[in-house]
C-alpha cells in the first residue's frame, strides 16, 4: 500500500478549503479542521485559553464548550457557502451568518464539522482525481 496515496494531503486545500457538495444547489467551502490548518488550532487555543482550568478539571459547561469550538470552527474552517436557503430565503455567506446558522441548525453544524475532519476530502490523490490529473 502506498502510504502517500492513502494519507498524503494537499496542505493548500487543508488551509483554503474544498467545496463540499451538500446537494445540487448547496455547497460549503470547508478547510480542514486539523492537519495543516494551523489557524484553526491557534484560534481554538485562543478561545479556550480563559477556560483552561475548567476544561482540565472537566467542570466546564458542555454546551458552552461546544459554543467555543463552534466559534473557532466558523472563524477558520467554514470559509463560504453557495445556495444556502433558510425558510425559503437565500442567505449570503458571512462570518456573522455562519455563527448564527450553525448555532440555529446544530445538526447541520455537526455534519459539516464531521466532513471538515475527514482526511478523504483533502487527500492529494483524491484531489488529483477530481481535477482530471
Amino acid at each position: 500500500m502506498d502510504m502517500h496515496a492513502t494519507f498524503g494531503t494537499d496542505e493548500t486545500f487543508e488551509r483554503e478549503g474544498i467545496w463540499y457538495e451538500f446537494d445540487k444547489e448547496t455547497k460549503f467551502l470547508l478547510a480542514r479542521a486539523g492537519g495543516a490548518n494551523v489557524p484553526f488550532a491557534k484560534r481554538l487555543e485562543a478561545v479556550t485559553r480563559p477556560y483552561r482550568r475548567q476544561i482540565e478539571n472537566e467542570t466546564i459547561d458542555l454546551e458552552f464548550a461546544n459554543g467555543l469550538l463552534r466559534q473557532a470552527w466558523c472563524e477558520t474552517v467554514l470559509k463560504g457557502w453557495k445556495g444556502f436557503i433558510y425558510k425559503g430565503k437565500k442567505v449570503p455567506y458571512s462570518l456573522e451568518n455562519s455563527l448564527k446558522y450553525m448555532e440555529m441548525l446544530p445538526d447541520l453544524y455537526l455534519e459539516l464539522r464531521g466532513e471538515s475532519q475527514r482526511i478523504a476530502h483533502f487527500r492529494t490523490a483524491a484531489i488529483e482525481d477530481d481535477s482530471g490529473n
